[in-house]
């Protein structure tokens, strides 16, 4: 195990834009109407003693590299884990709170789990009426039960059924005046989603519009909705392919981003906030360059709709985050120091957790503290809409 601290840090000054809940097992047994109980996402034990989460006829386990906060590098594992063999903080509001302040962490924005990163699990229930509960009993977790245990400092995002545009705005309507900030998008949806369209579709804009009315900002994490492919590249037995995936996976990032501006989405909606989770920004320079060549060189046989350089509208509306990044740190003022945000990834494996405060010395060595004040707690409220 870590060395954990057993006193509060003392400074709080931080503010981690992207950690995990870990779904305890009542959440939608708990607020099941007599009609869905039988049918409501539960967990239960296989022969194996495993504890797994029924959806319809879809059984997971709670994966273990999900569950790591606590342990050292030698203990990361892939397998299974029951609450019991997980830090209690994972699953118990109460319990995160303690250790964000043995973190030093005051705010924490939290990804769910077992809908998906962002729904996309339950997007995939068959049963409509099923499915468009589930979503919005995760969302009443997270209005009447998770964040009230420290208002202001615990904040779920917030799921929608993408998949019908009305229902998706209705549900962020209701929401957004119940206290949720953000939404956590799965931007490879359609790969794993039947029905659904790719999310620069301009099927979606009415959702899009609506997040500008509420200046709710859309979350767009590593890997949300990419389905079965990379759990296959884990569990693939070939050696190295767990390594090649986890570090190719902020690149998604890459490619999405690329996608949202070319196809006009944010001239569309000018004030939408897009926000890169886990994706790290070392990239972004090259990503910047790279969009604004392209605008000069190749807009005119490819017909662009754009009038403005890429990078004018990553500056204006675009986020990237990053838990460990020297080399994006290096080269802040190429990315703006405006649009970075820094983030802990509790209780994954890649957390900084307990020792955040060392982590963001490693990342940012003597960088004025105007900026490092921006990048660590400033941008998150300003974008957050935060008091």
């Amino acid at each position: 195990m870590l060395d954990i601290p057993t006193k509060p840090y003392g400074t709080l000054d931080l503010i981690s834009v992207d950690d995990h809940i870990i779904e305890p097992g009542h959440v939608w047994t708990s607020r099941a109407p007599s009609k869905l109980k039988d049918r409501a996402p539960k967990v239960v034990v296989s022969d194996d003693g495993t504890e797994m989460w029924k959806v319809e006829d879809r059984l997971s386990p709670n994966v273990g590299l999900s569950t790591m906060a606590g342990r050292s590098y030698e203990e990361f594992t892939i397998k299974a884990q029951n609450f019991k063999d997980m830090r209690p903080g994972c699953y118990d509001a109460k319990e995160r709170i303690k250790d964000l302040d043995l973190d030093g962490v005051k705010v924490s924005f939290c990804f769910p789990a077992v809908p998906g990163l962002g729904g996309e699990s339950f997007m995939n229930i068959k049963d409509v009426e099923l499915r468009d509960w589930a979503i919005s009993a995760y969302n009443d977790y997270l209005i009447d039960e998770f964040q009230p245990v420290a208002p202001g400092r615990l904040m779920g995002l917030g799921i929608l059924p993408l998949t019908e545009p009305e229902k998706a705005v209705a549900e962020m309507r209701r929401i957004a005046k119940l206290g949720v900030k953000g939404l956590s998008i799965p931007f490879w949806f359609h790969e794993s989603v039947e029905g659904a369209k790719p999310l620069v579709d301009s099927v979606y804009d009415p959702i899009w519009t609506a997040c500008e009315e509420l200046d709710m900002p859309i979350n767009l994490h590593i890997a949300a909705g990419r389905g079965a492919g990379g759990m296959s590249a884990l569990s693939s037995g070939i050696p190295g392919m767990a390594e090649a995936f986890v570090t190719a996976a902020p690149l998604t990032n890459f490619d999405i981003l690329s996608q949202i501006i070319w196809t006009g989405m944010l001239d569309r909606h000018p004030k939408l906030k897009v926000i890169s989770s886990e994706g790290g920004i070392g990239w972004v320079p090259y990503f910047l360059e790279r969009s604004d060549y392209t605008y000069e060189k190749h807009r005119y046989w490819t017909h662009s709709s754009l009038k403005q350089k890429p990078s004018e509208f990553f500056h204006r509306q675009c986020y990237v985050c990053f838990i460990h990044d020297e080399a994006g740190v290096f080269a802040r003022h190429l990315i703006g120091v405006d649009n970075m945000m820094w983030e802990s990834d509790y209780p994954h494996t890649d957390t900084t957790w307990p020792n955040s405060h060392d982590w963001v010395e490693k990342s940012m060595p003597g960088i004025p503290a105007d900026e490092r004040q921006k990048i660590t707690y400033g941008n998150a409220t300003r974008v957050y809409n935060l008091n």
